[in-house]
């Protein structure tokens, strides 16, 4: 029984350290920061958020001037973002919230030199019940150049059938969206909230995956449609 243990742990300790020699130093470094990456209040980033930021920066590096640029959480980062331009460089970063988006955005390169920025974010931070997303939205907004366009797109409904009912929220925060956007000459704000609802106010079954949250492919080709219309 002692000698089976002892090779149990033998085996963890062996594993962990074909782990560790696989992970990239870098990576290691800001797994055990993560932590102190995210703001008081907000999640803890996951190892994948580390990683995906970690692909992401590398990617800002060498985005060329006059790009197209998608800003947003996983709803972004599930996009087809080729389709709707040929300069289209995808920045979306699954759970993302405007808190960690703020943060990623303040060390990105290529905001200053794009031709467009679309922004899709918040939906993670309403599901988390954080209050701070118009605030941080505006800051980010603030963030990008006056030359650059920005096109900041309603938070999509959810299938309150499937997940937490917030729509009522949702609805509150695009408004001030709306509102925001109306103060930069830069900013469109696009409604993308009103083509995806049924008659109850709530993401269409026929749009979504399964989960009530995230988009399918006919939901995809709706919002693709819509951005390609004024981007």
């Amino acid at each position: 029984m002692k000698n089976h243990k002892k090779l149990l742990t033998l085996y963890s300790i062996i594993t962990t350290i074909i782990i560790l020699i696989m992970i990239p130093k870098a990576s290691i470094a800001q797994l055990l920061s993560a932590k102190t990456i995210t703001s008081k209040g907000q999640p803890v980033l996951t190892a994948f958020q580390v990683e995906m930021q970690a692909h992401l920066r590398r990617v800002d590096k060498n985005t060329t001037s006059g790009s197209v640029l998608f800003l947003g959480d996983s709803i972004t980062q599930g996009m087809s973002v080729s389709d709707i331009s040929n300069k289209s460089v995808n920045f979306g970063l699954g759970g993302d919230t405007s808190e960690n988006l703020l943060s990623r955005i303040t060390t990105m390169e290529s905001i200053k030199q794009a031709d467009k920025i679309i922004i899709e974010i918040g939906v993670n931070d309403i599901q988390q019940g954080f209050t701070n997303t118009v605030k941080n939205v505006e800051r980010i907004l603030n963030l990008i150049n006056a030359d650059v366009s920005i096109f900041l797109l309603a938070i999509l409904p959810v299938d309150e059938s499937k997940t937490k009912k917030i729509n009522k929220t949702i609805a509150a925060t695009n408004k001030e969206y709306k509102a925001i956007c109306k103060t930069k000459e830069n900013c469109t704000f696009i409604d993308n909230y009103q083509s995806l609802i049924n008659s109850k106010q709530q993401l269409k079954s026929e749009y979504h995956s399964g989960d009530g949250v995230h988009l399918n492919e006919s939901g995809y080709s709706t919002l693709k449609s819509i951005l390609s219309q004024v981007i």
